[in-house]
């Protein structure tokens, strides 16, 4: 799946925020084989109405070598129309490298889309291009469409908010037609966020698989948060990166303090782009 509707409140003032993470958790591959690792991870992030933007990297130790990771995307608002139809773009860069000789990949997309949005509600359709490059091998390109939609239950403040979340993307690859389907709800409860996202992948054969995973967030103070995650991932077709199963522990401290008691004062902004981190060797946010 190379991208999932991270929805939810954007402010109607921009904001940014920069943390680093210090994690370490275990990875276990379909084939049988699973590690260790201590990872450090960098992230900013900027929102604001109608524009989202956000990178982040990793370092990470694996046997006898040591894999980076960095991803970038940009989300936002292109034009408006009468009523609740805009339209928006989205672009995201990705990459991997692996210390003694491994190697390194990257990948690109782009993809334009027709949004029709309301204050807890929204949907879009889009396509564009996305391409993988791997050292060594001739780069792939393939078509990228994608259809998706959220919907916040009620309202609600900042800090204590429902986001449910759906998207489906057909991609033609040289040899073939294969469809992702994600569906996924997060929560925030205070001090508290959660998250469980569930995927598919659906081909000809016995090509089709599915995965999921889980996250939970919790603030032991304004710029101090702990993290948990588990679950799964698809494999990553443009990198050539495997499908494995993982657990993480970490903390993350925040530039910015989480606020408390702010309540919500400008409305929801549509399908705001956060892209999750499957096509990730290890994925820790």
């Amino acid at each position: 799946m190379l991208a999932a509707t991270g929805v939810g409140a954007a402010p109607g003032v921009a904001q940014t925020d920069a943390s680093l993470g210090l994690g370490v958790g275990t990875v276990r591959y379909a084939a049988g084989s699973s590690f260790g690792s201590a990872v450090v991870s960098p992230a900013v992030r900027y929102s604001a109405t109608e524009l989202v933007a956000d990178a982040s990297g990793a370092v990470a130790s694996l046997p006898f070598a040591w894999s980076s990771q960095a991803r970038a995307s940009v989300w936002g608002v292109a034009a408006h129309f009468r009523g609740p139809m805009r339209i928006a773009g989205e672009a995201t860069l990705a990459g991997t490298t692996l210390s003694r000789g491994g190697g390194s990949t990257a990948a690109a997309h782009a993809v334009g889309e027709v949004l029709w949005s309301s204050e807890n509600w929204g949907v879009g359709v889009g396509a564009g291009p996305s391409t993988g490059i791997i050292s060594g091998a001739l780069p792939v390109v393939a078509l990228h469409t994608r259809a998706r939609a959220w919907w916040r239950p009620a309202k609600e403040n900042a800090i204590n908010a429902t986001d449910l979340q759906l998207v489906v993307e057909p991609t033609h690859f040289p040899d073939g037609w294969f469809t992702d389907v994600g569906a996924g709800v997060s929560l925030e409860r205070r001090q508290v966020l959660a998250s469980v996202w569930l995927a598919g992948r659906l081909a000809a054969g016995p090509e089709s698989k599915a995965a999921g995973s889980a996250l939970v967030q919790m603030f032991v103070s304004p710029r101090v948060s702990i993290e948990l995650g588990g679950g799964s991932y698809l494999n990553d077709p443009y990198q050539d990166l495997p499908r494995a199963g993982f657990i993480t522990l970490g903390v993350r401290l925040h530039r910015s303090p989480r606020p408390i008691h702010a309540p919500l004062t400008a409305p929801l902004a549509p399908l705001s782009a956060e892209v999750r981190g499957d096509s990730q060797v290890v994925r820790f946010r």
